[in-house]
């Protein structure tokens, strides 16, 4: 996978320069995120640093039938009408664990 995701990004122009960081907790930065293709580019740059990134998504995404599947696939729920608000959501999922790489996109111009 690593070898398709690399040659896919050299095709795009994209090149990797330097390391990721070896910091057990740490938040990354996509951005500018302005394409649909983002996440095509987001899914071959984590297979190539080896990382198993978390990310933030709306409570609700987390009930019913596919809440598991959004939580296997690295989900934080965060309901932003709770006490604390998404910082202490955010501020309690990193003490909770030993290693966490939030990733966060925010949102561009895609339209």
């Amino acid at each position: 996978m690593k070898w398709l995701a690399e040659r896919f990004l050299k095709l795009q122009g994209w090149k990797f320069i330097g390391e990721f960081p070896a910091d057990p907790k740490l938040i990354v930065i996509g951005a500018p995120h302005t394409s649909n293709w983002d996440f095509v580019i987001y899914l071959a740059a984590i297979s190539h640093w080896k990382i198993t990134p978390r990310y933030l998504g709306k409570h609700s995404l987390f009930e019913g039938p596919f809440g598991w599947l959004f939580r296997r696939w690295g989900g934080i729920p965060v309901d932003r009408r709770k006490p604390g608000g998404l910082i202490g959501q955010v501020s309690a999922e990193f003490d909770a664990t030993d290693q966490l790489a939030l990733v966060i996109a925010p949102e561009g111009t895609r339209k």
